[in-house]
């Protein structure tokens, strides 16, 4: 439990639990400081907003998103696919740095900086880098609302976690408690 999450177990462990009380790359941890659940994924960090065990689901945001309303460490997101997908629900949106000359696009405020924001999933072309950034979809599919896109940012974006847990599911509903076997390197 941390903040606003709670109650969740298996598949996820605590930072401080053992190893197999939880899937690898399923660790939670939590920020005394902030009160946020974070989880590492390829190496990025993540405050997890939201968990709906029963649909496998997770709402997410990048932590430099939630520290500085845009992001910061410039690289894309990329998944961690044999253990999450996106959920249907996103757009991507593409932030672009430094750009040179004319860009169409929606001028937003980061620090001290004004970036270029458009949808779509664009490389960096004539700016210095860019950084794709999965928001959720407003209206129509494809559809994305600029406007206080701070705040979009920060409510996060759904991913889905794909790890088999029907065994484990049957398992606790029985009374029993999962695992994940070290030495199997399966649910137990």
């Amino acid at each position: 439990s941390c903040g606003s999450i709670t109650g969740i177990g298996y598949p996820f462990r605590g930072y401080e639990d053992p190893a197999y009380c939880g899937y690898p790359g399923l660790e939670l941890r939590c920020d005394q400081s902030s009160n946020a659940t974070r989880l590492e994924i390829q190496n990025m960090t993540y405050w997890v907003l939201d968990i709906h065990p029963t649909a496998q689901t997770l709402r997410v945001a990048r932590e430099d998103v939630m520290e500085n309303h845009c992001p910061t460490d410039l690289v894309n997101m990329t998944l961690d696919y044999t253990l999450f997908d996106y959920s249907a629900s996103y757009i991507n949106v593409t932030f672009l740095y430094g750009c040179q000359g004319n860009v169409p696009n929606v001028l937003f405020s980061c620090g001290n900086n004004s970036l270029s924001v458009l949808p779509g999933d664009l490389g960096a072309g004539l700016c210095k880098a860019s950084v794709v950034y999965p928001a959720l979809q407003t209206g129509d599919r494809g559809s994305f609302n600029f406007t206080g896109l701070d705040q979009v940012l920060r409510q996060g974006f759904d991913i889905r976690w794909i790890v088999d847990t029907g065994i484990c599911n049957e398992c606790t509903k029985s009374g029993g408690r999962c695992g994940y076997g070290g030495g199997t390197n399966q649910n137990q």
